[in-house]
């Protein structure tokens, strides 16, 4: 039982710790104007996934490789 109980706590020590990171996490807004049929899209997939459209943007951004920086370069995109 000890064990059991222990890993219950384990679980909600990272859940909280997870909770605490995201609300403190900068938020920035994004606006894209897109289709209809695309907006449809993406608000189908979202449901069918049980996540907002801003948790699927958020993985999709999150999959994108990040991009090295020239320290020397004087021009910066």
């Amino acid at each position: 039982m000890f064990h059991t109980v222990r890993r219950v706590i384990d679980h909600l020590y990272i859940v909280i710790n997870v909770h605490v990171m995201y609300i403190y996490m900068e938020k920035k807004d994004i606006h894209v104007r897109v289709s209809k049929r695309r907006y449809d899209k993406l608000r189908l997939v979202a449901q069918a996934k049980e996540k907002t459209i801003t948790q699927i943007i958020e993985d999709y951004i999150d999959r994108l490789p990040t991009p090295e920086i020239d320290n020397h370069s004087d021009t910066h995109s």
